[in-house]
C-alpha cells in the first residue's frame, strides 16, 4: 500500500462550504438590488431625550443630535405599571420646538412603583419615530 502525503492547507469539503457561502452572499445581495429591498427603508432621524426622577416628579429633557434642526415636537406619554397612561398626572404632552437642554420641569407627584416614559418626536417632514422608551422606578 502506498502512503500519499500532501501539504494542502484545507480539505475538499471546507473548500465547498466556503464557494457555497459565497455564492450565497452574492446572491442575497443581487436580489436586493433586483427587488429594490434597499430603498424601502426609511430614514431614520438622529436626536436624543432622557427621562429621571427628581424627588417625587418626572423630568424629561432634551439632549439634541445631528437632527435637531429637523425637529418641529416632541410628544410623551407617561404610563403606569399596569400599561395605562398615567391619570395622576399629565398623561400626554408636547414640547414645540425645542432647545437642546430644554426640559419639561417636574411632572407630576408619582408615588412609589414602576412607571414608564415614551417620547416620540414629530420631525418637519412628518415623519415620527420613538426616541426614548425607559422605564423608571420610584421606591
Amino acid at each position: 500500500m502506498k502512503k500519499i502525503t500532501t501539504e494542502d492547507a484545507t480539505s475538499e469539503s471546507i473548500g465547498t462550504i466556503l464557494t457555497v457561502a459565497i455564492t450565497v452572499v452574492i446572491a442575497a445581495a443581487a436580489m436586493v438590488f433586483f427587488f429594490g429591498m434597499a430603498h424601502e427603508v426609511d430614514d431614520m432621524y438622529v436626536v436624543s431625550t432622557s427621562a429621571k426622577f427628581v424627588d417625587d416628579a418626572i423630568v424629561i429633557t432634551y439632549h439634541g443630535g445631528p437632527d435637531h434642526d429637523r425637529l418641529d415636537h416632541l410628544n410623551w406619554t407617561i404610563y403606569d405599571g399596569a400599561g395605562a397612561k398615567y391619570a395622576g398626572a399629565p398623561a400626554e404632552k408636547w414640547l414645540d420646538h425645542p432647545e437642546i437642554g430644554d426640559s419639561t420641569g417636574p411632572i407630576g407627584a408619582f408615588s412609589a412603583g414602576h412607571y414608564r416614559v415614551m417620547v416620540v418626536a414629530t420631525f418637519f417632514d412628518g415623519t415620527q419615530q420613538v426616541i426614548l422608551d425607559k422605564d423608571l422606578v420610584k421606591s
